[in-house]
Order: C-alpha cells, then structure tokens, then sequence
C-alpha cells in the first residue's frame, strides 16, 4: 500500500464513521463538522461521561488524542499519573463507544499496516535481511 492508497483508505474510514456515503470523498471540514453535531446530539441525550484508556501505542495515543481534539472533545492525561500513556475523554458514551473508539481502531490499523509494510521493506532493501513472516511471529498466549 503507498501513501495515496492509505490516505484513500484513512478517508474512506473517516467517511464511514462519520455516516457519510462511502465514495463521497468528504472534506476533512464535512467529517469534522458532520462529526461534532453528532456529539452536540449525544451530549443533549445523554451528557457527558469521562472514560479512561490506557493507550500503550504511541500512534494509538497519537490517533486517539488528534481525534478527540478535532471534534472538540477534552483530552488529557490525569495530573501526576504514573503511566503515561492513561488517556481521559470527556465525551458521551454512547459516541466514545460507538463511534470514536471504534475509529481511532480502524484508523489505527489502517495505520499499522502501511506501518509494517515500510518496515519489511527496509528489512529487506536497506538491511538486507529477509523479514520475517506474519506466521513466524510469536501467538498470544490464551
């Protein structure tokens, strides 16, 4: 996948969440916009609530953090916090878990993929080593 291929995909994701029509290639202006009255509605239904995660991947964090700033959502981290990478979000629950959680997911992955592609590549042409394959590496245990 090369960088255009990501960033059709990153906006079709964008697109998805934010129930616009797939192909539509919506401004990143309309995803935000169309995104933040969807959280003006939650927020008349049901309020706020603040969740806590725990974000162990500095681009998780960074997808995460980038995406509750866009639509004006408070992000931080709790004040004297021994691991930092404890996230909170004042949102409404209903779009944290519906809606924004599952984005920075499929974000993120869209994300880890192109990732690991660079990766194997430079294994392969820079360092001139072959990459090791998806199957070689180690299963979770469980």
């Amino acid at each position: 996948m090369d960088d255009e291929t990501l960033l059709a995909k990153l906006r079709e994701i964008e697109a998805r969440h934010a129930g616009l029509p797939i192909g539509s290639a919506p401004s990143a202006r309309e995803v935000t916009a169309r995104m933040r009255a969807r959280i003006a509605e939650a927020r008349l239904r049901e309020g706020e609530a603040v969740a806590q995660v725990k974000l162990d991947d500095p681009w998780r964090r960074a997808v995460f953090v980038a995406l509750g700033k866009r639509y004006g959502l408070h992000v931080h981290q709790p004040s004297r916090q021994k691991h930092p990478e404890t996230m909170r979000i004042c949102a409404p629950l209903d779009f944290y878990e519906q809606v924004l959680w599952p984005e920075v997911n499929d974000l993120t992955n869209a994300l880890t993929e192109r990732f690991t592609a660079i990766t194997m590549r430079v294994l392969e042409e820079v360092i001139d080593v072959e990459p090791p394959l998806k199957r070689d590496a180690p299963k979770a245990a469980g």
